[in-house]
């Protein structure tokens, strides 16, 4: 979802579990299935595992084309049915237009010997297809050698966080559906005990601290193995220790591994949840004129204090008998509608028992979540845009994504200046507050809950109004609550969409004050 939306890559997630489902009719299978005594079974998995290893190669080696992936897994099927021929007449050079394509192989490759499969797969990967000129795409040269292999290992010792995650990511896959939780849970965890016996760490040995931890957790009758392989110590890997608590990285070079890196540093797995708001009814938005940095009308100071009781009693948890308040933060952009609408929210200092002290909604003002800058336009209304640049009136209207305002900013600008902001909002545990502007905001909702950025401009985020966003291992659950009913013009010409969310299990709007639950523990659906 990140490498697409921020920086154009084509990525797909091809699932070794799903294959097994589909191709094999092997759903529900028991831990036994995964005990690497059981050889009938382990044959099976390296099947499924060559099917997928198949398609990824098909994906790598298709032709470009017009194309967005919001990093949903890959149906199995999809990939087999058709062939990877190319299209006659295209460029040889075509394949360099995006960032890159990204393949992930989502499966348990913990042995050196599943790893090395993989390694030969792509060492002899053959661009067998032929470019306008009759030549091969890449001549002589086998596509493996332009393939990159990055290696994520994700090492969890804490038993707390692993029932968390069986729980949480478990209970709903289609391997226990409709099981009983605990269930569910016995047999994973003997699942995982298979996968230990035969663990084998990737590349370089591990330190001494992790070897005893992980010796620990395994017990006396698992044995860690630790050498080093030749092969394996100048591969590229990332080894993340209990959910990002340490990051372990090896000879990762080039653009979008290092982007991935970087993500992993700030991705964690405990669920959080955002809220978002529009600033209130602005001078601007009175009159119809877009950008500017006007302060808010009567109307929109109405929405501030309804914000500020908002954040209090539900964000902050101050509500009676919601119990202790919830550490909170509060973003804003650098321009006065967005910091006059938080000024009503509350900023007490909470003590802790240790003696250490949180300022609530310590609001941070960001030149990052300014409105996008129209440049020439700046302060126009689009019916004046219309008149006086009709040409660039029509090129907006064409492809609001990538155009751009004369000496002004396009929303792919905007997406450059939100990815170091959105790093930082996937490394909070605490609930964020971000009250912003209508564009940004559009993208940065379409980020969270996983919509292509090609839909961001024409999403819906009405004024009056806090989206909430709990993230969540399984997905996104969205709350909408209208906090003021005041019919206000925001002088916006172009009609919004609202359109299901294939990430979010539910979608509500709610009015308030109402029943409101508890922010801290929503409902479960």
């Amino acid at each position: 979802k990140y490498l697409s939306f921020f920086h154009g890559a084509r990525c797909r997630i091809f699932n070794a579990g799903q294959y097994r489902r589909q191709y094999k009719d092997m759903a529900r299978q028991s831990a036994d299935f995964y005990d690497p005594e059981n050889e009938d079974a382990t044959r099976l998995r390296d099947e499924c595992a060559q099917m997928c290893l198949e398609d990824i190669g098909k994906f790598l080696l298709e032709e470009d084309k017009p194309y967005f992936s919001n990093s949903k897994t890959v149906m199995p099927g999809l990939e087999r049915k058709h062939s990877s021929t190319r299209i006659s007449g295209t460029d040889d050079t075509d394949r360099a237009v995006d960032s890159g394509r990204v393949a992930i192989f989502d499966a348990t490759n913990t042995t050196r010997k599943r790893r090395q499969m993989i390694k030969d797969f792509f060492a002899h990967l053959e661009d067998t297809h032929t470019g306008p000129s009759g030549r091969p795409s890449f001549g002589s040269r086998p596509f493996g050698s332009l393939v990159k292999l990055v290696w994520i290992e994700s090492v969890i010792t804490d038993e707390k966080q692993i029932v968390a995650n069986i729980l949480s990511g478990k209970v709903s896959n289609d391997d226990y559906s409709g099981e009983d939780t605990q269930a569910v849970l016995k047999d994973f965890s003997d699942r995982c005990r298979h996968y230990e016996k035969v663990y084998e760490p990737l590349g370089s040995p591990l330190t001494a601290k992790l070897k005893d931890s992980m010796q620990a957790f395994l017990g006396p009758k698992h044995h860690v193995h630790e050498e080093v392989v030749e092969g394996e110590q100048d591969d590229s890997w990332v080894r993340t220790v209990n959910g990002g608590k340490k990051l372990v990285m090896n000879n990762i070079h080039g653009f979008l591994p290092g982007r991935i890196v970087q993500f992993l540093a700030n991705l964690h797995l405990q669920p959080h949840t955002v809220y978002m708001s529009r600033h209130g009814q602005s001078e601007y938005n009175k009159i119809g004129r877009i950008g500017g940095d006007s302060d808010i009308t009567k109307d929109g100071q109405e929405y501030a204090k309804a914000l500020g009781k908002y954040t209090f009693e539900v964000i902050q948890g101050n509500s009676e008998g919601l119990g202790k308040p919830v550490k909170c933060r509060l973003w804003t952009s650098s321009l006065r509608r967005t910091v006059q609408t938080a000024r009503y929210i509350p900023r007490p200092v909470l003590h802790d028992k240790d003696g250490s002290t949180w300022k609530q909604m310590d609001g941070r003002r960001m030149h990052g979540l300014d409105e996008i800058f129209a440049g020439i336009c700046d302060g126009m209304t689009y019916q004046e845009i219309s008149e006086r640049y009709p040409d660039e009136f029509v090129l907006r209207k064409e492809n609001k994504l990538s155009y751009r305002y004369p000496r002004g900013e396009s929303y792919l600008d905007v997406i450059s200046r939100l990815d170091p902001l959105v790093q930082e909002i996937e490394s909070y545990r605490e609930p964020l507050l971000i009250v912003g502007h209508q564009g940004v905001l559009r993208l940065i909702y379409a980020y969270l809950v996983g919509r292509p950025r090609e839909e961001a401009p024409s999403l819906s985020i009405p004024l009056n109004t806090v989206i909430k966003l709990d993230l969540l291992t399984e997905g996104v659950r969205e709350t909408r609550t209208e906090l003021l009913t005041v019919d206000q013009h925001d002088g916006q010409r172009d009609p919004a969409t609202t359109s299901s969310n294939v990430f979010s299990p539910t979608f509500e709007s709610i009015p308030y004050p109402g029943d409101l639950a508890d922010p801290r523990n929503p409902p479960s659906h």
